[in-house]
């Protein structure tokens, strides 16, 4: 959303992503993602977007870059994931998310993790080589279960203070 907000003359709207976003939630592969116009079209904005807050200052992306393509602008960039392993512990993460606070079964949570981890697969694999959630991919990885998820936000921030 707030990428979005910085080129507001897009003509793509947060409502244009999350119906796109619908398609990403089975697995796809790269080419397929890449010969889409309507991936096209948002990766674009979301580029241009990804330029600007670039161009401000220190930022942090949240699934809709990768690291190549920032370095590729010039731009230093640390890869984080933050991440759970049991699958308890990600249902009382994803509890206090504003993203699935009409959520109240456990089943149908789970369900909703699972679709937002494959959009995140999909964006990724469309623009990186690597694989996303394997931590050997990444420059640093907080276990939210381990640290606590404010903990591993305070990290997170210190990282880039």
């Amino acid at each position: 959303v707030i990428l979005l907000e910085l080129v507001k003359d897009s003509g793509i709207s947060i409502e244009d992503v999350e119906t796109y976003e619908k398609k990403l939630r089975k697995p796809l592969n790269k080419e397929d993602m890449l010969n889409d116009a309507d991936y096209i079209k948002i990766k674009n904005v979301f580029d241009k977007a990804i330029d600007i807050a670039l161009a401000k200052g220190p930022c942090l992306i949240h699934d809709r870059s990768v690291k190549e393509y920032v370095k590729s602008r010039g731009y230093s960039c640390l890869s984080v994931m933050i991440y759970a392993t049991d699958m308890k512990s990600k249902l009382v993460r994803a509890r206090i998310s504003p993203l699935y606070k009409d959520i109240d079964n456990d089943e149908c949570l789970t369900e909703k993790i699972h679709e937002e981890d494959a959009i995140r697969i999909n964006y990724h694999s469309a623009q990186s080589d690597t694989t996303w959630g394997d931590k050997n991919s990444y420059d640093l990885c907080l276990n939210s279960e381990v640290l606590g998820r404010d903990f591993a936000a305070e990290m997170l921030a210190k990282c880039m203070g």
